[in-house]
C-alpha cells in the first residue's frame, strides 16, 4: 500500500513537471512568433 502510493506520487509529480515544461513551451514559441 504504501510502496504503491509512493509510486503513484512520484508519476504526478513526473507528469505535473513535463505538463508546466510543455506549457512553458509553448509560451516561448508564442513569443518568439
Amino acid at each position: 500500500m504504501i510502496t504503491k502510493s509512493y509510486i503513484s506520487l512520484k508519476i504526478k509529480k513526473i507528469l505535473y513537471f513535463k505538463m508546466i515544461i510543455y506549457k512553458n513551451q509553448i509560451c516561448i514559441k508564442s513569443y518568439i512568433f
